[in-house]
């Protein structure tokens, strides 16, 4: 009965590989593996005045508008900001309707161009032309102003229509149904697009020299499988390859040139995270996605941004996002780029905002900013640029109606252009030039 006992006690210590229980030289004992995502220290927010770079993003007809009317919150604005992001678009599909000054109409004494010059020339809407009729806006608007021009300028290129349906027409023949509606007969895989926007943008680089370029803006949407039937297979790669060539153009053209490929964070995180998920577990009858956490989050990252990241000069993302305590996690994943792949990409954020449908909420884009600093504490954050220099004209109408060419872009199926209302307030100034909360809160910071 002894021996049976002892022979017992040892299968059960084997088993369970229990150092108590003795043993000889080749006892085996197995630890547990290393938790990849260990608790983060504590960190303080972000100090947003000791940001290397923060800048404020314009867009066709803001700068001058605001100049024309405000003199002196333009001059504000200059001294606060420094440094602007350029936002134009790979062809601006805006100037067909609008003409020339997109998002404000300007008085005929500045005799804007109007949109029968663009239908008759559609060229003048070509990424190069825009750009420099952008840089030419700010330094007119500046003069009228009488301050300094930007110190320093960047470019973000929206590769989207402004309904985010799919790209936009890059040759501007945007008349015919095929090229209006639906995704249409063009992609990265076609090299008569490819090889356009590759010449357009060495040559956007060549002639502004900007401090940063962004390629693309929310380039994630092609993992969210309504962009369209099986986007992220073709697609992604397709826009993936153009990326690596265009960032080879743009450094050619300009040596000093940052350059990053543009991704929305928030979109990134809440709905192509669990997208990729699917598609890892899809064919496995039975098995759904898990639950959003940091290792899905990192097997998502590993496989769409950190390519992004390795290729070019930043980490490119974009913040668009509401006041949540669930961000927090979501932004304090960015500290542990270093530990799980040995890599710390300088972080610019080429666009932030938090959006809102009036302007009675207006305070909620001022306590985002401070939100925004204690999401981002320990990150390596290079670079910050506010969404946009003033609210859509038309968007601080009585009791919250919105009008005139915000109304338009938002509401105006005809022209289906069908931007999000919320876009029409992402100024630090309202469409009636004055200063919002969030403006105020920059200026009393950054000036400190």
């Amino acid at each position: 009965m002894r021996l049976r006992s002892s022979w017992m006690l040892l299968m059960v210590c084997g088993a369970l590989y229990i150092s108590a229980c003795g043993g000889g030289d080749d006892e085996v004992v197995e630890e547990p593996p290393p938790n990849p995502y260990p608790a983060l220290a504590a960190a303080e927010p972000l100090d947003l005045a000791a940001v290397s770079e923060f800048g404020i993003g314009v867009r066709s007809g803001e700068a001058l508008a605001f100049s024309i009317n405000n003199q002196e919150n333009y001059q504000r604005m200059r001294g606060t900001f420094s440094h602007a992001m350029y936002h134009v678009r790979s062809y601006d599909e805006l100037t067909l309707q609008y003409g020339e000054y997109s998002y404000y109409s300007l008085p005929s004494s500045e005799n804007p161009r109007s949109a029968i010059d663009f239908i008759q020339n559609p060229s003048l809407g070509l990424i190069d032309i825009r750009t420099d009729d952008l840089a030419d806006e700010i330094e007119e608007a500046s003069a009228k102003a009488a301050v300094e021009d930007f110190a320093k300028k960047s470019i973000t290129v929206d590769l989207w229509r402004t309904n985010g349906e799919w790209y936009v027409r890059w040759d501007g023949l945007l008349d015919s149904d095929a090229n209006t509606k639906g995704i249409g007969p063009y992609g990265f895989g076609r090299k008569e697009m490819t090889d356009d926007l590759l010449a357009s943008l060495a040559d956007v680089a060549g002639e502004h020299k900007p401090e940063y370029m962004i390629i693309g803006t929310d380039m994630e949407r092609l993992w969210i499988a309504s962009s369209g039937p099986d986007a992220h297979k073709g697609e992604w790669s397709a826009f993936i390859a153009f990326a690596q060539e265009a960032i080879t153009r743009i450094k050619e053209a300009s040596p000093s040139t940052r350059v990053g490929i543009g991704i929305n964070w928030d979109t990134f995180v809440n709905e192509v995270a669990p997208e990729y998920a699917k598609l890892e577990v899809r064919g496995r009858e039975g098995e759904e996605a898990a639950e959003l956490d940091e290792a899905l989050l990192d097997r998502a990252f590993r496989s769409i941004v950190l390519p992004l990241a390795e290729w070019g000069d930043v980490l490119a993302l974009r913040s668009w996002a509401g006041i949540s305590e669930d961000n927090v996690w979501r932004y304090q994943f960015l500290r542990r780029l270093e530990s799980l792949y040995g890599v710390n990409p300088g972080i610019v954020y080429y666009g932030v905002g938090s959006p809102i449908d009036g302007s009675a909420n207006a305070q909620q884009q001022r306590n985002y900013m401070e939100s925004f600093a204690a999401w981002n504490a320990g990150v390596n954050v290079e670079a910050i640029f506010w969404e946009s220099m003033l609210n859509v004209d038309g968007a601080n109408g009585a009791n919250q109606q919105i009008g005139g060419r915000c109304k338009s872009l938002v509401e105006d199926a005809d022209k289906n252009f069908l931007l999000p209302r919320q876009r029409c307030f992402d100024g630090l100034f309202d469409s009636i030039f004055e200063a919002k909360p969030a403006f105020i809160f920059l200026e009393e910071t950054l000036g400190e």
